[in-house]
């Protein structure tokens, strides 16, 4: 009972972390020394725990921080790794961080404080839900029908996954979570028809958006029919379950708004003639899985309004735009914030702003913490003004052969063949054309040692794509020295913008991997008996070497340098070109291979062993000959992988629930004291014993 009880407490955790990031979608530019500490997974507590019957005080004369929240008391000591939970010592990865003002978790720490928090919750509260409206919130329960409902959509649905993407190994590799054993374990929630609850109402969830809840992400359904609590209950399930998965492929139910986009655009096109059922395949499977009856009946019947429904999808968005002249005539500075905007409300801040600076020698565009939205955004306002001429990109997807992966990438085939086709003298503007071959021959032909066997097995074919960008036209290009900076929260459409600026040459890209999550090829899967439609990624992309991009994101030409961060590290460079030197030129290998390929060997280097911070093993890092390490508490220990350059020391981590990313930092051994000192967060020391 413990054990399931905190199993869904953590699912609903999921669900109120994206409340609260939903708060706020489009964020503003943090200070540096925010934005540096965020950039290593620490989020600053007041900005966490402040919400809604959430108290957070700072005790002077005890020196610490107590939030109080749900009737449980949190105390935070700033520089102690050890956070109080009702007077229960809770053990953390790294200690509270106090800086400018400003005190800091670590994500990773955050959920087992919360943790924590639920389970005390939890057994207190546990017998005393009642359903819609009670007093310790609401209650998703189940029938025994509704149940065996919701267990034939989630089987359908997750035979659909394992048969047709390389997901299975992928999340194992990038988040060290067994995919399968967390099928089983989801599928036991719903077995044991345990509710989903949560500690808050729907009057407070809707506060936090500023608009009712259920009408934000999916339609409820208040009725004692089976079929009516079982998509109720399955949409919110899943929307729960994919968030543990950090966004690998966009794996998630599609919400409210963006059915209504793409079910109003694709009955638009259909209806004018622009989806013709033999000319474009996979235009009439979209519009045959959007319009079907029960998707229907599970959203709602929805009126063609393209000029609403687009105004919600792609909002004007003041401050996304956010422009800055460093140095006069020289230095300027561009931070997109989202592309998933109007690109045309954002460029009547952009055009001006390459108009001021076409002459200027150096252009810094800063897309870090840009969780991406629409190609369009970055193709046409931004590309589109750094060529004189159309630029041809050349990608390639992997495919598995499942029957709904053949019959998806056949219709991708057929559809762009014709289009490209019946453009006069193939005078294409912005589109692209699609070859396909066996995986394994193409692998073979490109020498792609990098390529990981194991996705291999759940792959059989491989789409060649090759897009054209054109200039924007109007005469606002710029040839100076573009820079673009990057993070591991730069993903989808901001990883994507990475690629292509490196593979045309056309930047220098700057600052952390990217988060990993591409854009790619996908199907809407709709589920047989409640009608939810939820995205899956087909596609699965990789370097020219077979390094995984979604597993470990785009490595950029220059990473962050000693005590920098991107921007820093890119003005220094501008008023230094040869300061990347004392990094023994760091930039001209490429660190995603390093921590992927099969020639790791530090046999005999003295970082191999256990290091501890004390003599009782409370926290230890294990480095191996192989390139794998491991590190954590007693009983909460994840592995990782890790390289070395000179005295410097790079590890590839693995979380759950932060996701992927690589710590940069300058190490020494004296005496059998190993002493870290963080490359990216200034001040942050580490000492440990062999």
């Amino acid at each position: 009972m413990r054990k399931t009880k905190k199993v869904v407490a953590a699912l609903f955790l999921a669900s109120i972390m994206a409340a609260m990031a939903l708060m706020h979608p489009i964020a503003v530019m943090a200070a540096e020394t925010q934005q540096a500490w965020e950039e290593q997974g620490f989020l600053p507590v007041r900005e966490i725990f402040e919400y809604d019957d959430v108290t957070v005080t700072w005790n002077d004369a005890e020196g610490n921080i107590h939030i109080a929240m749900v009737g449980v008391s949190i105390v935070l000591y700033p520089g102690s790794n050890v956070a109080y939970v009702d007077g229960a010592a809770i053990e953390m990865q790294h200690a509270i961080v106090l800086e400018d003002g400003i005190s800091y978790i670590y994500f990773y720490d955050l959920l087992l404080v919360m943790d924590a928090v639920i389970e005390i919750y939890f057994e207190a509260n546990w017998s005393s839900f009642s359903g819609f409206g009670s007093d310790y919130g609401f209650m998703l329960s189940l029938t025994e029908e509704a149940r065996d409902i919701v267990l034939y959509d989630f089987d359908y649905l997750m035979n659909v996954i394992l048969e047709n993407t390389p997901w299975q190994s992928v999340i194992y590799r990038s988040l060290g979570l067994d995919f399968l054993e967390y099928i089983v374990a989801l599928r036991e929630i719903i077995e044991d028809m345990y509710p989903i609850t949560s500690s808050f109402t729907v009057e407070e969830y809707g506060e936090f958006l500023g608009i009712p809840m259920y009408e934000y992400w999916f339609p409820l359904r208040d009725s004692d029919d089976p079929r009516y609590i079982a998509a109720t209950y399955i949409s919110y399930f899943l929307m729960s379950a994919a968030m543990p998965l950090g966004g690998i492929g966009h794996l998630g139910p599609r919400t409210l708004p963006m059915f209504r986009v793409q079910y109003s655009s694709l009955r638009f096109l259909y209806y004018h003639g622009y989806i013709n059922r033999q000319t474009d395949p996979d235009g009439a499977m979209r519009f045959d899985t959007f319009t079907h009856p029960d998707v229907v009946w599970f959203y709602g019947e929805v009126e063609v309004d393209l000029y609403d429904d687009f105004e919600a999808v792609f909002p004007e968005v003041p401050g996304n735009i956010i422009t800055e002249i460093i140095i006069p005539g020289e230095v300027a500075y561009l931070r997109i914030n989202s592309f998933a905007t109007s690109a045309a409300f954002d460029d009547l801040t952009i055009a001006p702003f390459f108009e001021e600076i076409r002459d200027f020698d150096h252009l810094i565009i800063d897309i870090r913490g840009n969780g991406g939205g629409f190609m369009f955004n970055f193709t046409h306002n931004i590309m589109g003004r750094l060529i004189h001429e159309a630029v041809e990109i050349v990608t390639h997807q992997f495919f598995s052969g499942g029957d709904i992966a053949v019959k998806v990438m056949n219709a991708l085939l057929e559809s762009t063949r014709y289009r490209f086709d019946s453009i006069e003298n193939n005078a294409v503007y912005e589109w692209y054309t699609i070859d396909i071959m066996p995986a394994q021959q193409f692998i073979d032909e490109r020498n792609m040692t990098a390529f990981n066997q194991d996705d291999l097995a759940h792959l059989q074919y491989v789409i060649v794509e090759r897009d054209w960008i054109f200039p924007t036209g109007d005469g606002l290009t710029f040839d100076g020295k573009v820079w673009l900076l990057v993070d591991s929260r730069s993903a989808s459409a901001s990883s994507q913008a990475a690629l292509m600026l490196m593979d045309t040459g056309l930047a220098t890209v700057v600052g952390t991997n990217t988060s990993g999550v591409m854009a790619a090829h996908h199907v809407y899967i709709r589920l047989p008996n409640t009608g939810l439609l939820f995205r899956v990624d087909l596609g699965y992309r990789t370097d020219a070497y077979g390094n995984s991009l979604e597993a470990y994101g785009i490595a950029p030409h220059v990473r962050n340098f000693l005590g920098m961060n991107a921007l820093e590290t890119v003005l220094e460079l501008i008023a230094d070109p040869y300061a990347g030197e004392r990094l023994e030129n760091r930039a001209d290998f490429d660190l995603a291979e390093f921590f992927t390929g099969d020639d790791v060997d530090f046999t005999g280097h003295p970082l191999i062993g256990t290091w501890a911070w004390d003599t009782d093993d409370s926290f230890v890092y294990v480095f191996r000959p192989d390139g794998t390490a491991t590190r954590g508490f007693y009983g909460n220990r994840f592995d990782f992988y890790w390289y070395v350059y000179g005295n410097h020391l790079f590890m590839y981590v693995i979380d759950i629930f932060f996701g992927t990313f690589i710590e940069h930092w300058t190490f020494t051994i004296y005496d059998d004291v190993l002493t870290i000192v963080s490359a990216q967060v200034p001040g942050m020391t580490w000492s440990y014993v062999r």
